[in-house]
């Protein structure tokens, strides 16, 4: 009698935690990094990947884990691996709209950097570099130009 009362309440707590609501699953509010802040994270990230591209930096950190060094990414913004992959999981998961406008944000950083960038390096080519056209800025046509256009058959 005692293994079919088990057998029935080993059943019944299985049919009792399947039937469950899945909500269950979602990370709560601490474990959820805010929006703004993980457009920050992601752009670190980004920058993080395009400095291990280049060989000094590699060199550099070769002995290191790849890993480790986003990891520190994350630490510098004050939240945990645990906290990213979380809060990846739900965007993932439950807000994928969101999380493209989010990447759209990131993306708007990494291009307003690149931005900024090109025009310092700009801006100091050409105050510096010498200018080797001797000829006019800029040219233009009268207002009454004909077209003459070559005329042949064949």
């Amino acid at each position: 009698m005692s293994t079919r009362i088990l057998i029935t309440v080993v059943a019944l707590v299985l049919a009792l935690t399947s039937c469950s609501n899945q909500s269950g699953n979602k990370p709560g509010r601490k474990m959820l990094i805010p929006d703004d802040k993980l457009v920050a994270i992601l752009t670190d990230t980004y920058l993080t990947t395009g400095m291990m591209d280049l060989y000094q930096m590699r060199e550099t950190w070769a002995q290191r884990d790849s890993i480790v060094n986003y990891t520190d990414v994350i630490i510098s913004h004050g939240y945990t691996l645990e906290q990213l992959n979380a809060t990846m999981r739900y965007y993932f998961t439950d807000k994928p709209k969101q999380l493209a406008r989010i990447y759209d944000r990131v993306t708007g950083n990494l291009l307003e950097m690149e931005t900024m960038i090109m025009m310092q390096q700009g801006s100091s080519e050409t105050s510096t570099a010498e200018n080797l056209w001797n000829g006019k800025a800029s040219y233009s046509f009268p207002e009454d130009f004909n077209r003459d256009p070559v005329w042949f058959d064949m």
